[in-house]
């Protein structure tokens, strides 16, 4: 199978990388190094497949955040109710910037290889 430039495959391969690796400290980066290998060896390209590759693996983790959002109308004060809202945007977003920018870092790493390998 050839997946050289077929971004949005090597993207979702690199996310179920990330996905069966996130026991392991980091392991966005290795979803990302193996997308950004797939992609070739343009470093941008690279890159921008590595920080797909992490926004599609952060879907499940920002879909159980969300849920938590859905829960908020129970909380038994609108100001806990606010405070909890702020803390899991908060943690929305800090799920994507760790997994889109590792990842992103890794699909550059990714091409490099790409590129010193073969």
């Amino acid at each position: 199978m050839d997946t050289d430039g077929n971004t949005l495959l090597n993207a979702a391969i690199g996310a179920i990388a990330t996905t069966v690796l996130t026991w392991i400290p980091l392991s966005p980066i290795a979803g990302g190094l193996l997308a950004g290998y797939l992609q070739g060896t343009d470093p941008e390209d690279g890159a921008v497949v590595g920080g797909l590759s992490g926004l599609f693996a952060s879907v499940p983790s920002i879909l159980l955040l969300l849920v938590v959002l859905a829960f908020l109308p129970l909380a038994p004060d609108a100001v806990i109710g606010f405070s909890i809202a702020v803390l899991v945007v908060l943690a929305i977003l800090a799920v994507l910037a760790y997994w889109v920018a590792l990842s992103a870092i890794g699909g550059l790493l990714g091409s490099h290889l790409r590129t010193e390998i073969g």
